[in-house]
């Protein structure tokens, strides 16, 4: 399993706090990356509040990223470890 660390809400009237968790291991076209920055858009935020439909808590927004490849795995070819995510 891989420690991570987020900002996540627990519920849909929770603000965002610091929550650590467990992410599976790397499989054969997974790819592992360490984030720098992470942009939470309008988008996410509707998500966090339920506003479209029943969200899936805790939740942690935010898929825009900048961050760096850590490990890729054995089917993916279109990155390596060390390439820039935008």
């Amino acid at each position: 399993m891989i420690p991570v660390k987020g900002y996540a809400a627990q519920s849909a009237v929770t603000n965002l706090a610091p929550w650590n968790f467990e992410r599976r291991d790397v499989g054969p076209h997974d790819v592992q990356f360490d984030t720098f920055f992470c942009g939470v858009c309008h988008s996410d935020l509707h998500q966090i509040k339920d506003d479209w439909f029943p969200g899936i808590f805790p939740m942690v927004p935010g898929h825009k990223i900048v961050g760096s490849v850590v490990k890729v795995g054995e089917y993916v070819h279109s990155l390596r470890a060390s390439s820039l995510l935008q």
